[in-house]
């Protein structure tokens, strides 16, 4: 007998309650699928603001890491050392393979820097990071040795960190052209 019941429960249904109850149900899975969708969104965005600090991070770590191999390399070899310190102090006095070894420290040094100013333009790096690295600039370029670098060598760097980078060595406009040979 309940069977019977339950067959005139459903007997009693028109199409246009099945119809509605149809729309209820989906009404549902679409709060239930945009719910899900917004889930999906929020753990989305959190994992690029992650991945854009990773690679802020590997930026930076980067900048720090070569600039840390240059000094190395600097203070290891005291031929190098001995370069170093005598072409920032008389750029003259070096031979010819002297001059070329500097220009090569200086480039590598500058070229770690214009990485960071590249980063810190493109990548969002944080503007502090270019900030820091001006004082490496002045005691790298504003030396004897360094005016000589940057005179003769600076426009293989890109024209934008160029200008930045003389505006903060040359801040009066002023360029001291020197007279020591090439290479």
């Amino acid at each position: 007998m309940e069977d019977k019941k339950n067959h005139n429960i459903f007997k009693n249904i028109s199409w246009d309650d099945l119809g509605n109850m149809g729309q209820f149900v989906s009404a549902i899975a679409v709060v239930i699928s945009l719910l899900y969708l917004a889930f999906q969104v929020k753990q989305n965005t959190i994992q690029i603001d992650h991945n854009t600090k990773a690679a802020r991070s590997q930026g930076i770590n980067s900048s720090i890491s070569h600039t840390l191999q240059i000094r190395q390399a600097i203070f290891e070899d005291k031929k190098v050392l001995r370069i170093f310190f005598k072409r920032n102090s008389d750029p003259s006095s070096l031979s010819e393979e002297e001059r070329l070894r500097y220009r090569l420290i200086l480039h590598n040094c500058i070229g770690t820097i214009w990485n960071t100013y590249a980063q810190v333009l493109y990548a969002d790096l944080p503007i502090e990071i270019w900030e820091s690295q001006k004082t490496l600039i002045k005691r790298l370029l504003l030396t004897k040795g360094g005016i000589w670098f940057w005179t003769h060598f600076g426009g293989e760097f890109d024209p934008l960190f160029k200008k930045d980078v003389e505006e903060l060595i040359f801040p009066d406009g002023i360029k001291i052209i020197s007279e020591i040979p090439l290479i």
